[in-house]
């Protein structure tokens, strides 16, 4: 993972309102010589993804052998950034990277676990940053995307780039929560039908002092 420092303005060591847009960045690296550094995908703070190299290339992304062991991603922005920026500014922007990291450790079986420079020397796969590379292959100095606790020679207060919450996006898009299947619903109950209570007697309409049987009312009826 890499930033392009686009936000940041090395000359007053303040970070600029905007950042490149990922197609701004691939132009950018499209009209400079190798010299000038590319990269497989870049991510803008809008989410947008535009490819600069199909992933069977190597990149000029770390000045090392790391450029044709790795896929690389660039993220527009700064890694001058905290944590509370990286948040808020680049919301969108770490969604479709987790989406990214997600599909390549899916494709290519890699673990979705932070690895460091020890890791690259054991042989181990995962996600890393442009540090991690240079501390163990050499062949530059840079620091990006930032999050790094000081203890490998970058300062601690460094960028603020969110390691934590970007492996737990990418956790949960390779084991999604299954699917809760909805209780039916309870049918309601169906009353009891009304039963008519036939009476033994029937009141005379014409003399109410007199009840006749039933009995008796259907044979006259009949």
């Amino acid at each position: 993972i890499h930033t392009d420092e686009s936000a940041y303005n090395y000359a007053t060591g303040q970070m600029r309102a905007t950042a490149w847009t990922a197609d701004q960045l691939a132009e950018y690296n499209r009209r400079r010589d190798i010299s000038g550094g590319s990269y497989h995908l870049g991510i803008d703070r809008a989410g947008r993804t535009v490819r600069q190299n199909d992933d069977v290339y190597g990149t000029w992304s770390v000045g090392s052998l790391g450029n044709d062991e790795m896929f690389h991603v660039c993220l527009p922005g700064t890694a001058y950034q905290t944590r509370e920026q990286w948040l808020s500014l680049g919301k969108a922007q770490l969604a479709k990277l987790a989406d990214v990291l997600a599909h390549y450790c899916r494709f290519h079986d890699i673990e979705p676990r932070r690895i460091s420079p020890a890791d690259l020397r054991a042989g181990r796969k995962g996600i890393l940053g442009h540090w991690d590379c240079s501390k163990h292959y050499g062949g530059s100095d840079h620091w990006d995307p930032g999050g790094y606790d000081g203890t490998t020679g970058v300062p601690r207060t460094a960028g603020g780039f969110p390691w934590d919450h970007v492996l737990d996006l990418v956790r949960q898009r390779l084991n999604p929560p299954a699917p809760t299947t909805p209780k039916p619903d309870t049918p309601a109950p169906i009353p009891p039908k009304e039963t008519t209570v036939i009476p033994e007697k029937i009141r005379s309409i014409i003399n109410p002092t007199v009840e006749l049987p039933i009995a008796t009312l259907f044979a006259l009826l009949d």
